[in-house]
């Protein structure tokens, strides 16, 4: 990036903000996810667990975005709104979501069993499966109604996947 226009952004300054940003959202998140455990294990309704695990769940999920949140300020930081190149900007912009969700997905996948390191292993493409299709059906409730054979079972956090019996999703949202 050259230094002579008004728009163009300042990465050391993006980079510092993305950090510290990502940061305070992961703290604030370990804590509220701590706290939470806590108050279930109180009431019966949930195993204990060590702040060291709520700490790397956190620190994995918001690792990603702080990496990535740079690069996209960059990416998008040129392309307009503007009605005459609307259509151009959103075929750009649907094409670095895609390609940003698969990231996700791999990077999910490959640092799975950080964060819940008693999860069985069941193979990187069935991780990748998991993050990049599964939990579309599971956070809109397809779960219940799918033929998928990929369940979550969610104690505080911990999931494990089925992974026999393969069968397309049944695309029901």
């Amino acid at each position: 990036m050259g230094g002579s226009s008004a728009k163009e952004l300042n990465m050391r300054q993006v980079w510092t903000v993305s950090i510290a940003g990502w940061v305070t959202i992961a703290i604030a998140s370990m804590a509220a996810d701590y706290y939470l455990a806590v108050v279930m294990h109180y009431y019966h309704e949930g195993p204990r667990m060590p702040l060291v695990e709520v700490a790397l769940r956190s620190l994995v999920e918001y690792l990603y975005w702080m990496l990535t949140t740079p690069v996209i300020l960059m990416v998008t930081s040129g392309r307009s709104l503007s009605q005459r190149h609307l259509t151009r900007t959103l075929t750009v912009f649907s094409g670095w979501f895609l390609a940003f969700w698969f990231l996700h997905s791999l990077y999910r996948a490959a640092t799975n069993h950080i964060p819940y390191p008693n999860t069985p292993p069941n193979g990187f493409a069935a991780l990748v499966y998991y993050y990049l299709l599964a939990k579309i059906w599971e956070t809109c409730g397809c779960s219940r109604r799918s033929s998928a054979s990929i369940r979550s079972v969610n104690t505080i956090g911990e999931k494990q996947l089925e992974t026999t019996n393969w069968r397309a999703p049944n695309f029901c949202c």
